[in-house]
């Protein structure tokens, strides 16, 4: 009698010609494709990166992907299937650096940004790249657990001895990465930039949404409010007419987890909001402000997706930042900046309420809690809070600077030993959102003209400050 598993052991021998044939192809398309990927991840590192984060993140992959290549020949035909679909994600990776490269991205700002950014996540690096889609947006997923995550899904796909191996290959990178997108078009315009404040806070939002999001349920009763909704709705609908009991269960059971899915992607933004502005302060305010303008104000079309309108959650930063100034005592001449273009927008009143009931009912329990949740984001951002930077002299100074067309980047301390005091990035950005706005000109074309002028000396003066800050921390170290 032969042996079960001498039967069932797979030679070439026992191959059909064609098959053996058609593996040969994959195998080689495969072993191809990984080989021009490191090449380019090779090329890739050739080049001058704005931030330590993409460039740590190339030498990585370049580090997987030459592994792989070692030890391409002993794989089995499933695990070179799995490597064909680790390429797509080396390639996009790789597409995503490409952006992120310091010619492509307004390098000045970027390494003040990540700056601001890895003082609140510690130990995590974020690489900031151009698109040309309209949009800001953070891949929010820790890309250097999501490697780690890929490559040992299969086993042995790297490594002999996977614990120890993987431990000293990531030992020499950062814990996280996150990819940042924001638009091409907007490269040159220093305030967008305040926006990327609401990326980071998504990192925040999810974890907060982890764990708190059914306390928020439960504190507001809303399971049994919205099964009320939901019961209504069954009465009515021609849908239901004559199904049995549980068919009207099992719908019901369907579209309450639809709403409470819709609830919790909306608090993460309006969290992700929060979160931007107590990074930003009111420069947030306006940074959102001219972000509406170019999108849809007043739209409540998409709230079943997770968005309120931006009248709604413009209104929503002020009232956080209202509650921190309040909380903290805070008064200087620039923390209620736009107070006078909120009240302007705040007598056109907000087209989500009276628009669906179950969003009512959504708006009305995030009323009822909000301070628990301004003050809950207000210690996630902890000392990097705005208002711990916002300085009434360097905002004047900055304003000073860039109205006489010099970069904000630092000034005189006037007391005749040539010392000058440097303009911190957030306080830069305070001084060019008063600078734009304060005067705005009948005349289209000198309103283009001073935008560009004034963006342009705020971008300069971030450069040369965050220059003078690194050197100064380089020194006080030696």
């Amino acid at each position: 009698m032969s042996d079960p598993q001498q039967q069932n052991t797979i030679t070439t021998a026992n191959i059909k010609p064609e098959l053996l044939k058609s593996e040969k192809i994959i195998r080689g398309e495969i072993f191809c494709r990984l080989r021009f990927i490191l090449k380019s991840y090779k090329n890739l590192s050739d080049f001058d990166f704005p931030t330590t984060g993409a460039c740590k993140l190339v030498q990585l992959l370049i580090l997987i992907i030459q592994k792989i290549e070692k030890r391409f020949s002993l794989y089995s035909l499933n695990q070179i299937k799995h490597i064909g679909s680790l390429c797509q994600t080396f390639e996009t990776f790789c597409g995503f650096l490409n952006e992120s490269k310091t010619p492509n991205v307004p390098w000045s700002i970027v390494p003040a940004l990540e700056s601001v950014f890895g003082n609140i996540h510690k130990k995590h690096h974020f690489v900031i790249c151009p698109n040309w889609e309209y949009n800001y947006q953070i891949i929010n997923r820790n890309i250097v657990d999501h490697l780690k995550t890929e490559v040992v899904s299969v086993p042995l796909l790297i490594f002999d001895d996977p614990q120890t191996e993987m431990e000293a290959l990531f030992k020499e990178f950062p814990e996280g990465i996150y990819f940042i997108f924001f638009p091409k078009v907007e490269r040159l315009s220093a305030l967008q930039f305040v926006l990327l404040g609401h990326e980071i806070g998504h990192i925040y939002a999810k974890s907060w949404a982890d764990s708190e999001f059914g306390n928020f349920l439960q504190k507001n009763d809303m399971e049994n409010k919205l099964s009320k909704l939901i019961d209504d709705d069954l009465k009515k609908s021609p849908f239901t007419q004559g199904q049995t009991d549980l068919f009207a269960d099992y719908f019901k059971k369907q579209r309450l987890s639809e709403i409470v899915l819709i609830y919790k992607l909306i608090l993460i933004e309006l969290v992700s909001d929060i979160y931007g502005s107590y990074i930003f302060g009111d420069t947030a305010v306006i940074s959102t402000y001219l972000i509406a303008q170019r999108i849809e104000f007043d739209s409540t079309k998409g709230w079943t997706q997770g968005y309120l309108s931006f009248r709604y959650r413009l209104v929503f930063i002020w009232n956080a930042l209202q509650y921190v100034k309040n909380t903290e005592r805070i008064d200087n001449d620039f923390v209620n900046s736009w107070a006078q273009l909120i009240d302007e927008e705040l007598k056109l009143k907000c087209k989500d309420h009276n628009n669906d009931k179950f969003l009512d009912l959504l708006l009305s329990s995030i009323e009822l809690c909000k301070n628990d949740l301004f003050q809950a984001v207000a210690n996630a951002v902890g000392d990097q809070i705005f208002y711990k930077y916002i300085d009434n002299t360097l905002v004047k100074q900055a304003v000073g600077r860039l109205m006489a067309g010099i970069p904000p980047n630092a000034f005189s301390i006037g007391n005749g030993d040539g010392k000058e005091e440097i303009i911190d990035f957030r306080n830069i950005l305070y001084g060019t959102s008063f600078t734009l706005f304060s005067s705005i000109p009948d005349d289209y074309n000198e309103y283009e003209s001073n935008s560009k002028k004034v963006n342009l000396l705020s971008i300069k003066g971030i450069e040369l400050s965050t220059e003078q800050e690194r050197f100064n921390n380089d020194a006080n170290k030696k």
